[in-house]
Parts: structure tokens; sequence; C-alpha cells
């Protein structure tokens, strides 16, 4: 009984150890893409007017990041470990946000949905590679040897 909950236990563990990998190195990469955006804006290669833009993109890229580089060991419950890095990454972001601006963000929503969608992506990308029909045949073809 208490090996059973020893392993429970340990897989718990590696989970949250992913996850939190996962979401430290989206960080990173979001404020290494932050940096590097500012020092285009500044340089005017990048118009003001498209800031949002960039920053959208730079969140739904490194929240995909974070899911696939916490994913990429997890071999069991790799959708867990997608869900719970994206939940993660947008804990901290809102954190960062209060802390910095007095919790006065009105895109909350937005962020969420793409720091969701982000996350989810790898899941579905690893769903249609499942699905092709080339991988079907060879399996049929293995089968009948």
């Amino acid at each position: 009984m208490t090996s059973m909950k020893n392993q429970q236990n340990e897989k718990i563990k590696i989970l949250i150890r992913q996850s939190v990998t996962g979401t430290v190195a989206g960080i990173l990469l979001l404020i290494g893409s932050a940096a590097l955006l500012s020092t285009l804006v500044l340089n005017g290669v990048i118009p003001e007017s498209r800031i949002s833009y960039c920053v959208l993109g730079i969140i739904l890229l490194t929240s995909f990041i974070a899911a696939v580089t916490a994913r990429k060991k997890a071999n069991e419950r790799s959708n867990i470990v997608c869900i719970i890095t994206g939940g993660l990454f947008f804990f901290i972001l809102m954190l960062t946000t209060a802390l910095l601006y007095d919790a006065r963000y009105n895109g909350v929503g937005e962020t969420g949905l793409l720091i969701l969608c982000g996350s989810l992506l790898p899941i579905l990308m690893r769903r249609t590679k499942k699905k092709k029909a080339g991988s079907r045949m060879v399996k049929l073809y293995k089968k009948s040897r």
C-alpha cells in the first residue's frame, strides 16, 4: 500500500518538475523576446502601432514552446503536463502584471486564451500525428509478417 503511494507521489513530483521546467523556459524566452522587441521598436524596425500584435504573437509562441519543453520527457501524462504548464505560465504572467501595474490590466481574457491555445497546440499536434494513414499501413504490414 505504501509502495503504491510512493509511486504515485513520485509521478506527481515528476509531473510538477517537468511543468515548472517548461514554465521557466517559457518565461526566459518571453523576457528575451520582449527585450528583442523593445530594441526593434527603439531602432524603428517595427512601428509602434504593431507592438500589440507582436506581443500577442510572442505570448502565443512562448507558451507553445513552454508546453513543448515540458512535454518532451513526459510520455504517460503529456496532456496534463501541457495543461499544468499553461496554467503556471498564465499565473506567473498575471502575478507579474499585478505586481508591476497594480492589477490594472484589461487583456486578461485575451492573454488567457492565447496561453491556453499555445499550451494545447502540442497536444493537438500529437493527436494529428497519430491519425496519419501511412502509420496504419505500416502497422498492418508488420502484423501480416
